[in-house]
């Protein structure tokens, strides 16, 4: 093959390509066939990997389940509110699972009256019970604390409702007080103000801290934020009351927001904390910035109003909604959707049951993990770097470094005419060959775009060809 006037050979030959050497990059564009547009940006929902409690086939609907993010494990413990036929004499067991269904670990459960159980950022589970009592275990369910959080909670009734924070426990007794506890080994917890409540809230939800600075505001991705440079580190506790107002409470004062649309019947805060969604009882919905004095940025309206089972973030860019609805034969169609831009939503089915629950969503930073009974799915935004390299008919310098390199391999001088067309463009395609082999969960996929790299890096000149801190990251990131 020619090589381009002004750039250096090559290092290697095509044999040097043979790792990867099966994967087609055409072939790997039509894998964007099933990705689909929302706001003119492209979502592709992914098989992660087959589940291994194939078994568990009411696991959604019999236990309470709580996964932790970042791919962390799922615990699971017997719903006592929900009625279960006894067919065996068995004992209730707190079961925590890995990511991809595999026993890790099994205790004996005597304990009754749970009110909230969740993962906190050290990945310890934490169980809060009516009595006021907090327990805490290991993903190998070790017992690790066991403490009350206020001997006030009692003579107030017990706990009506609890929920877990990435450093601290907020709990609502009978009486409608509020506490919080900043530690989850010991007791640490001071009252609230009042926040006149007449009736136990519909939702609550504890906002954590924004990330530090480090987001570049330049980054050309859609979200619904502008990236803060704001840490927050003061608790603040979202309430939606049953009178319909939405309450701001931290450990000084309860502020009502003055938002409309009310009453709210679900929140959900997105993952790094910059986002709040509010769902009101007539399918309103708000998305807050959490950002000093949480405010109104969007206002989606979801058409069918009825309330979802769940209501959860993908990534800072869209809400995903799991809404189970009843069909005239009696049956159950499981929908998932996606959406809130511009008031666009996709619709995923799931199939049809005869009742229950078939899905759990659990929000990532940058994207939503989707768990069924059979398998686990990821939901995430196209990058900028894989759309350009897989998008039907992309003629991107990243989409032309892939081809060159199909070219290359086949011994077809039409490489060296790619590599001509994107002579100037040559370092940025191959840095986005190496970004978007970071989104690729297939191997064979991921490595074909990192050798793509290697091979446009071998035309560049000088300190640019002999620069590899991208790639290496990486390399070590996958």
């Amino acid at each position: 093959m020619a090589t381009p006037a002004g750039l250096p050979p090559p290092a290697y030959g095509p044999a040097s390509l043979s790792p990867a050497a099966d994967f087609s990059f055409s072939a790997g564009a039509n894998g964007s066939s099933d990705w689909q547009c929302l706001d003119s940006v492209w979502y592709r929902k992914l098989d992660v990997f087959d589940m291994e409690w194939k078994h568990e086939r009411q696991l959604f609907d019999l236990f309470v389940v709580a996964a932790a993010p970042y791919g962390g494990p799922v615990a699971c413990v017997r719903n006592e509110k929900v009625f279960q036929p006894a067919k065996k004499n068995i004992k209730p067991e707190l079961q925590i699972f890995s990511a991809r269904g595999r026993l890790l670990a099994k205790s004996p459960w005597t304990y009754s009256r749970l009110v909230t159980m969740s993962w906190n950022n050290d990945e310890v589970l934490v169980c809060v019970f009516q009595d006021g009592v907090v327990r805490t275990f290991s993903p190998q369910c070790e017992k690790l604390h066991f403490f009350s959080l206020d001997e006030r909670i009692k003579v107030e009734g017990g706990l009506v409702q609890a929920a877990v924070g990435g450093c601290g426990i907020v709990a609502l007794t009978a009486a409608l007080n509020f506490y919080y506890n900043d530690a989850f080994d010991r007791s640490q917890t001071i009252v609230l103000p009042d926040t006149g409540l007449r009736g136990p809230p519909l939702s609550l939800c504890i906002l954590p801290a924004a990330p530090c600075a480090g987001s570049d505001p330049n980054e050309k991705t859609f979200s619904w934020f502008s990236p803060s440079t704001t840490k927050l580190e003061e608790l603040r506790i979202v309430v939606a009351a049953e009178s319909g107002a939405l309450l701001l409470l931290d450990r000084h004062k309860c502020v009502d927001l003055k938002l409309d649309d009310g009453p709210f019947v679900a929140l959900s805060v997105s993952r790094s904390g910059r986002l709040l969604a509010c769902l009101s009882s007539t399918g309103q919905l708000r998305v807050l910035s959490t950002a000093g004095i949480p405010r109104a940025i969007a206002s989606p309206f979801l058409e069918r109003q009825m309330r979802p089972k769940q209501v959860q973030w993908c990534g800072d860019d869209c809400l995903a909604l799991y809404i189970p609805m009843h069909t005239p034969s009696g049956d159950v169609q499981h929908t998932l959707f996606l959406g809130g831009p511009k008031n666009e939503w996709l619709p995923f089915q799931y199939g049809t049951t005869r009742g229950g629950s078939v899905l759990l969503l659990v929000a990532e930073v940058d994207g939503l993990r989707i768990v069924t009974n059979s398998k686990t799915e990821f939901l995430h935004r196209v990058a900028a770097s894989t759309d350009a390299v897989f998008s039907v008919g992309s003629c991107e310098p990243p989409a032309m470094l892939c081809y060159a390199v199909e070219r290359y391999r086949a011994h077809d001088a039409a490489a060296d005419e790619s590599l001509r067309s994107i002579k100037q463009d040559l370092a940025e395609a191959a840095e986005a060959c190496i970004d978007a082999a970071t989104y690729e969960w297939q191997f064979e996929q991921a490595a074909a775009l990192l050798q793509a790299a290697v091979f446009g890096r071998q035309f560049l000149d000088g300190g640019a060809r002999q620069s590899c801190r991208s790639f290496v990251r990486a390399c070590r990131n996958l």
